[in-house]
């Protein structure tokens, strides 16, 4: 489920998972090469 903030929706590598059908490692590795935008939020 997506967090909202203002109107910006914000999720999580794992609902991701279930959207995309791609594995937690594959999205990480996408948001690093920049193919998928991504930022921390927190101390996570």
């Amino acid at each position: 489920m997506p967090k909202r903030i203002m109107k910006t929706k914000f999720y999580l590598i794992e609902d991701l998972v279930d959207i995309l059908g791609l594995t937690k490692e594959s999205i990480r590795l996408y948001v690093k090469a920049g193919r998928i935008h991504g930022i921390k939020i927190g101390s996570m």
